[in-house]
C-alpha cells in the first residue's frame, strides 16, 4: 500500500484536499505492468457542499479502478458529460472536477514512480 500526502487541488472554486492510496490488486494483473496491478482510492475533504459532492462522485468512480484506468483519462472534462452534469454545474465546478482528476493522476504518477524505484532497488540488490 502506498499513499500520497494530502494535496490541495489547484483550480477548484472551493478548497479541496485529496489523498490517493494505491493498493495491490488482489485479482490478476496484466503482465508485469505496475499500473495494472494497483487499485486506486481517493479520499478528500472540501469546504463547500457542492464540491464535496463532486469529490464524492470522483472518489466513487475511482473505487476499484486500476492506476492504468485513471491515468488513461485523457480528457477529464468528458466526465461531466458522461455523468450528465455539465449543464447543471457552473464552469468553475466543471473545471474543478477536471482539476481533481489531474491532481489524482499526478499523485498516482508520483506514487508509481516511487514504487518502481523501490522495485529497482530490490532487483539490483538481488
Amino acid at each position: 500500500t502506498r499513499q500520497s500526502p494530502v494535496t490541495r487541488v489547484k483550480g477548484c472554486t472551493a478548497t479541496v484536499d485529496i489523498q490517493v492510496v494505491l493498493r495491490e490488486n488482489e485479482g490478476e494483473s496484466n503482465g508485469n505492468d505496475i499500473q495494472d496491478s494497483m487499485t486506486v482510492e481517493v479520499h478528500g475533504t472540501c469546504d463547500a457542499m457542492l464540491s464535496r459532492g463532486i469529490l464524492s462522485l470522483w472518489s466513487n468512480a475511482c473505487q476499484g479502478s486500476t492506476a492504468s484506468d485513471i491515468l488513461s483519462l485523457s480528457n477529464p472534462h468528458c466526465l461531466t458529460d458522461d455523468w450528465g452534469l455539465r449543464s447543471a454545474l457552473s464552469r468553475g465546478r466543471n473545471d474543478g472536477l477536471a482539476s481533481m482528476v489531474q491532481t489524482t493522476q499526478g499523485l498516482i504518477r508520483e506514487l508509481l514512480s516511487g514504487e518502481e524505484q523501490e522495485t529497482e532497488k530490490i532487483t539490483n540488490a538481488a
